[in-house]
């Protein structure tokens, strides 16, 4: 019996740290060919604050989501990309606790973020993200 893995990654960041400095890289990669090609690092020359270590990623209707973590703090904050303008948008924050080492998951339409811990404070809640809603304070 022939068995099958479907690949469905196509964008890589390289958040992390290596060596003590968080990495900026961010590539993508081609299923079909099995090949990675770099696009624009998130450096410091950028009005973007996405780099950080310990965060989550997924992706609903064909927009990347970088959200919460930790970059000398933990952070709440969520970045969308767009891959057909290389671009990323800070957008309406995880509304819960900030967070780092949680877990997300998403069906393509609909993306959870859970658990994590905010310091010592380890977090047992889960959100359902809505990215493309402002936030309201009286939800």
């Amino acid at each position: 019996m022939e068995q099958h893995l479907l690949l469905t990654i196509k964008y890589i960041s390289e958040q992390g740290v290596s060596n003590g400095l968080y990495k900026t890289d961010f590539w993508v990669f081609d299923p079909t060919t099995e090949v990675f090609t770099s696009l624009l690092d998130l450096d410091e020359e950028d009005d973007y604050n996405v780099v950080r270590s310990n965060a989550v990623g997924f992706t609903i209707d064909g927009l990347g989501y970088i959200v919460s973590g930790y970059n000398g703090g933990v952070l709440n904050s969520t970045w969308e990309y767009d891959p057909a303008k290389d671009d990323w948008e800070d957008i309406t924050g995880l509304e819960g606790y900030s967070r780092q080492d949680a877990i997300a998951f998403s069906n393509g339409n609909r993306a959870f973020v859970l658990l994590g811990r905010s310091g010592s404070l380890y977090l047992d809640d889960n959100y359902e993200l809505f990215p493309q809603e402002d936030y309201d304070d009286e939800d």
